[in-house]
């Protein structure tokens, strides 16, 4: 019989009125890193009594999932349904992506509770169509989705008015999961409504989440930083140029918190940047988009048994890699997404035994601007739900953060990021 916590009982409480009240469309929970989301779905599955279809966003985390999953139910109860991974199990708990079953609905038609897992990971302009046709040939009317950021950014649309004439723009701006349409033309939501939340401060305080100490280390304010074409985020490139020029700093303050830290995972802002830094450490590692499958398998198992104490990061290990006896994070990528930022530093807050803390240091300014993770909660502003933190007390839903003049650029540039 599995324990659970006291926020635990409370979201499944919410998820059986849900159920019980039939309410349709999509329901968001809202569970910070570490929280034991694999736990709830067990328990969600042991209370209906039923069929489960899992999916996930990509197969390295379906994979972690799934041996997450097998620490509460037995191996036997668990399959897998991925074209990527050669298998095709049905059982009580079925993990999936949604592009090996989207057309093969038929196959599912003794499921009626489906999860979606990393639910802020869903491309509304290329997975929302899949979701929606496959739940509606199963006749399937609610769905879950679990997320520890139940946020992103989303390009917005719109003309500026002045006597010389118009001006459309693409404005990028910090929305809600709840509050997004599945496209321009389909002015309905994907998801619905924010069933249960509870923040990482409050599990920190409760004991159940490691408290992050942070230490700041900018040395190029983000001010100054160039954006990229999109002007979604900071250009990786241009910004690489100029902090390439800082590598002999960096690697002091690496060398400094490998001396002082069990463990460092280094989050770089480029491929390039991850190179240069490992040479200065010859026994650290590199995980990025070249590394192959195996090898990334033997350095993260290397990484969590301590024989590799440095590992440089790119674009990999934010969400679901789970290591809780990581206790330093050295953020050289800056971003202004809120949920990429939330997802690095919260591969920090994981308890351990002898843990006592986790060490944020920051050489990108990204903690001043939108605030230690611990100030990052979902809260209600005038009555609607909307993400605060130290930075933005008044609300982060809806702020622009960029504005680009669309009738500048290509016609090619105008689909860019749309929905992604």
């Amino acid at each position: 019989m599995i324990k659970l916590r006291p926020y635990q009982q409370e979201a499944l409480e919410k998820i059986r009125w849900c159920i019980k009240e039939e309410l349709p469309g999509g329901s968001i929970i809202s569970l910070p890193t570490g929280a034991g989301k694999s736990i709830v779905i067990a328990e969600m599955a042991n209370y209906l009594n039923q069929n489960i279809l899992i999916f996930q966003p990509t197969k390295e985390i379906l994979e972690q999932n799934v041996k997450k999953l097998m620490q509460y139910v037995p191996e036997e109860e668990i399959g897998i349904y991925s074209a990527s991974k050669g298998r095709k199990d049905i059982r009580k708990y079925t993990f999936a992506m949604i592009g090996s079953v989207y057309k093969k609905a038929e196959e599912f038609k003794d499921f009626k509770i489906v999860i979606i897992d990393e639910c802020h990971l869903v491309n509304m302009k290329k997975e929302s169509g899949m979701y929606m046709s496959f739940l509606e040939a199963l006749n399937i009317k609610q769905m879950y989705g679990f997320t520890a950021t139940s946020y992103r950014q989303f390009p917005t649309y719109f003309t500026e008015y002045t006597k010389y004439g118009s001006t459309l723009y693409m404005a990028t701006s910090i929305k809600l999961l709840n509050r997004v349409h599945i496209s321009k033309v389909r002015k309905e939501y994907f998801w619905h409504r924010i069933l249960f939340n509870i923040d990482c401060v409050d599990l920190i305080e409760q004991g159940y989440l490691s408290p992050l100490e942070y230490i700041d280390k900018t040395s190029i304010k983000q001010e100054f930083l160039p954006l990229n074409k999109s002007q979604t985020d900071f250009d990786i490139e241009k910004y690489d140029v100029v902090a390439g020029k800082h590598d002999k700093e960096i690697s002091e303050i690496i060398d400094v918190a490998r001396n002082k830290y069990k463990s460092v995972l280094v989050f770089c802002n480029s491929i390039a940047q991850s190179k240069r830094l490992n040479i200065y450490f010859p026994t650290s590692e590199r995980v990025d988009s070249e590394t192959k499958p195996k090898d990334r398998e033997r350095i993260i198992e290397s990484f969590r048994s301590g024989k590799t104490k440095i590992v440089f990061n790119v674009g990999v290990l934010t969400t679901g890699f789970d290591m809780p006896e990581l206790d330093c994070i050295v953020l050289l990528r800056p971003t202004k997404s809120i949920a990429l930022y939330y997802q690095m530093l919260g591969r920090g807050v994981r308890i351990a035994p002898g843990k006592e803390k986790c060490t944020v240091i920051d050489w990108t300014d990204t903690v001043n601007k939108i605030g230690p993770i611990e100030s990052i909660k979902l809260t209600r502003v005038k009555g609607m739900w909307n993400v605060v933190s130290s930075a933005k007390p008044e609300g982060w839903n809806g702020v622009q953060l960029y504005k680009l003049n669309m009738q500048k650029e290509e016609k090619s540039s105008v689909k860019l990021g749309l929905f992604d």
